[in-house]
């Protein structure tokens, strides 16, 4: 049976889900294009981090994947867990659309546990009708998963006389007591972020409370994929629009519900990285996952994680990103070289190798970029 328990006339299920994988994982690893130190879950497609969070010891990352394809469709919840964010446990398909109750994907969304410690997962349902946020409650474990009877736990007609579009991926924080969603979409003619309050200790109750951030840029489609978290004595905002993926940064208050942006930029420089997720481990750190997009003809597969990412803020109040300590466990044999000319000419270096680090320090020299 699948999470619902809709039974084996299902159209989707975990186990039809887990047996496409199975068919595909031999062209998928075959192919000697494909990246090895970054995550992907066995085969086919994959995109946005999702419900990415700490618990128990465990790295958890879910992600939007087609167990059928190599192309985008059927979106459903791929999952795997690491002890050391290099090493991963492929577990079975967390979320598989329910089409016989109207739903078409599992689009993006977040993982949390409530104070009574149940695992549960927002995430938006997309179908022949308006979005809708869903819920689903975990095993302790966080391994399998069942949708709530009281879906959908968010509409939009929450929103009364607030008309909003392209309303979609949920993303939980917590402060001063308080359980709080943002999501994305658009409020007339800005892209902005939209903020909700859980009013029940189960989360299965919101109160819309206002729009948290509205961008300058009113040609963009929507803010997709926000993320809103505290680093230190700031807030971050993390949005995804349609182009490289962007933050702000400054102070949050809890009591009044305003974000006061003191900067702001760009996450990653390269249009391949996008919908971000983050979580907060043991230690306290701020870990970054991204999206790798934009393969061109793989077989079998499509899509990777970027490395993940300690994130902090540095003095001049902007983020600062470093891959994770844990990476370093990949490194094998090294060797150095001396000045090395960058002029246009090839540079071999004799070193038959398909996967490497690379370390450099670059003089630019006259050169003028």
């Amino acid at each position: 049976m699948n999470e619902s328990g809709a039974g084996t006339s299902a159209r989707y299920t975990v186990e039809k889900a887990m047996a496409a994988l199975g068919s595909a994982i031999q062209d998928a690893a075959a192919d000697p294009t494909r990246p090895v130190f970054h995550f992907h879950p066995p085969a086919n497609w994959m995109n946005d981090p999702n419900g990415t969070v700490f618990h128990e010891g465990f790295y958890h990352v879910f992600c939007q994947h087609n167990p059928y394809s190599q192309a985008w469709d059927c979106m459903h919840w791929g999952h795997a867990r690491s002890r050391d964010l290099v090493h991963w446990e492929h577990l079975p398909v967390a979320l598989c659309p329910e089409h016989e109750a109207g739903e078409d994907h599992c689009f993006s969304g977040c993982a949390a546990v409530t104070d009574a410690g149940q695992p549960v997962i927002f995430y938006t349902s997309i179908g022949k009708r308006s979005p809708e946020q869903w819920a689903a409650l975990g095993s302790a474990d966080l391994v399998s998963w069942k949708r709530v009877q009281a879906n959908p736990v968010l509409k939009e007609s929450i929103h009364g006389d607030v008309e909003v579009a392209e309303w979609r991926d949920p993303f939980l924080f917590r402060e001063a007591g308080r359980t709080f969603l943002v999501l994305g979409g658009r409020v007339g003619s800005d892209p902005a972020v939209l903020l909700y309050e859980a009013t029940a200790p189960d989360w299965m109750k919101w109160e819309f409370k206002k729009v948290l951030y509205r961008h300058p840029d009113k040609s963009l489609q929507s803010l997709e994929c926000p993320n809103f978290f505290r680093l230190g004595d700031r807030w971050v905002l993390m949005y995804s629009p349609y182009r490289q993926v962007e933050y702000c940064a400054g102070r949050f208050d809890p009591a009044s519900l305003t974000f006061d942006v003191e900067t702001n930029g760009q996450v990653d420089l390269s249009g391949r990285f996008y919908a971000t997720n983050v979580l907060f481990d043991a230690a306290g750190r701020c870990v970054l996952f991204g999206w790798i997009r934009g393969f061109q003809d793989p077989h079998g597969w499509n899509g990777v994680l970027s490395l993940p990412r300690e994130v902090r803020i540095g003095h001049d109040g902007h983020l600062r990103q470093t891959p994770v300590r844990e990476l370093e466990c990949l490194r094998g044999r090294s060797k150095q070289y001396g000045s090395v000319r960058i002029d246009g000419t090839p540079t071999g270096f004799g070193w038959p190798v398909t996967t490497l680090e690379l370390r450099a320090v670059v003089e630019p020299g006259n050169a003028a970029s």
